[in-house]
């Protein structure tokens, strides 16, 4: 999948949320992207908020992240696609931070 961050849900949770936001931050600039710097910064916070919910037992069941996917059919990027068995949940900006 096209996604500048795909991990395990196990994997996420291990990664410094800096270490995370500095793969993005490498995903895109391969990608030939400018990011502004609030971006990265809000990347970071955002990073955080979502590892300390996939703590909470509800997310059990989820088992791994992709973090700006490209979905290119609309022109747009999915901020995170949080994975299970047999379910996918989208979350937008709006969401995350």
């Amino acid at each position: 999948m096209a996604s500048w961050y795909k991990a395990s849900k196990a994997q996420l949770l291990s990664e410094h949320p800096e270490a995370v936001r500095d793969k993005i931050n490498g995903a895109a600039s391969a990608d030939r992207w400018s990011i502004d710097p609030d971006q990265v910064e809000e990347w970071e916070g955002s990073i955080a908020l979502l590892q300390k919910a996939l703590k909470s037992p509800g997310c059990s069941a989820i088992s791994s992240v992709l973090l700006e996917y490209d979905f290119r059919r609309r022109g747009l990027r999915i901020d995170c696609i949080l994975i299970a068995p047999s379910l996918l949940f989208i979350l937008n900006d709006a969401l995350l931070g």
